[in-house]
């Protein structure tokens, strides 16, 4: 029954021949097995350290085609590479101390307990899960093709040059509108000298204004079509819907950063103050005003 158990214990372990005593009881059994695992694991240091002073540069991989050629055909037994493995231990250890006494052959006495290797079928599933990842990353990348890209990129430059277009023209309006109401304060209270000029102004003024809001929404209307006829023709040649989503937001992102740049920028401490709907952020007093409530 004991050396059933003892066996029982050693089960998927890596083979290393030491010679023991049959023991009596399973307490004798325990110590019978940790002092062959503590003379296994100083066989494997001398001949770590034997090796590594023949062979300063060598590799673990190395190490263990010569420990162990069985194990080690083209690749080593992937036992060999399990973190905490005894082997690994003892040549990680016996490279630091080759390190820190440059090339000497001083090592202190250290105790490494064997742990025994995991169960192949729970190790297994790691192994097939990182080759799916490795599989989707390298999909990911080759993704696409070139028409898409031309195609995807050229509709971006388009959206990007047309809200740029309507953008400078808006400008054009809202400055229009901002000197008619310069205008429509110098002539205010209007009088019957006054009256005329004041009419003139407020009537031209609100159409600039009216003008600046109408190229603006027309302009996020341009974009939004062109961003969503992008997606679609990028999903279709990609057959990737991550690349056309991709484009989408692209083609959306570039043409709001530049109504961004034209109406909180450049008119953003104007009087009156420029209509800013459809563009990101909001205007102090709005956030002055939510905070104060």
């Amino acid at each position: 029954n004991t050396t059933a158990s003892s066996d029982g214990e050693e089960a998927g372990a890596l083979p290393v021949a030491v010679a023991v005593a049959i023991p009596d009881s399973d307490e004798e059994a325990q110590v019978v097995a940790v002092a062959a695992r503590e003379e296994a694991t100083d066989s494997i240091r001398e001949h770590c350290e034997s090796h590594l002073s023949l062979n300063p540069d060598s590799s673990y991989v190395s190490w263990i085609a010569t420990l162990h050629p069985e194990n080690a055909h083209v690749t080593i037994d992937s036992r060999f590479m399990i973190p905490g493995n005894p082997w690994l231990t003892v040549w990680e250890e016996a490279k630091d101390e080759l390190q820190k006494n440059g090339g000497g052959r001083e090592y202190d006495d250290v105790l490494v307990t064997p742990s025994a290797p995991p169960d192949p079928s729970a190790s297994s599933a790691p192994t097939v899960a990182q080759g799916q990842d490795d599989g989707s990353q390298h999909a990911r990348k080759c993704e696409g093709s070139f028409l898409d890209f031309i195609i995807g990129n050229t509709l971006v430059l388009v959206c990007v040059v047309a809200s740029f277009a309507f953008e400078l023209v808006a400008s054009y309006c809202y400055v229009s509108y901002w000197l008619c109401m310069k205008v429509v304060k110098m002539c205010s209270p209007p009088n019957v000298c006054t009256f005329l000029p004041f009419f003139i102004a407020y009537v031209i003024g609100s159409c600039f204004q009216l003008i600046d809001m109408l190229l603006l929404f027309v302009g996020v209307i341009v974009v939004e079509s062109v961003a969503a006829a992008n997606y679609v023709i990028v999903t279709i040649l990609a057959f990737s819907h991550r690349r056309g989503k991709k484009m989408h937001q692209l083609t959306r992102k570039l043409p709001h950063m530049t109504r961004w740049a034209f109406r909180q920028t450049h008119f953003k401490n104007w009087d009156p103050p420029r209509t800013t709907f459809f563009v990101c952020g909001r205007s102090e007093s709005n956030q002055a005003q939510n905070v104060s409530e």
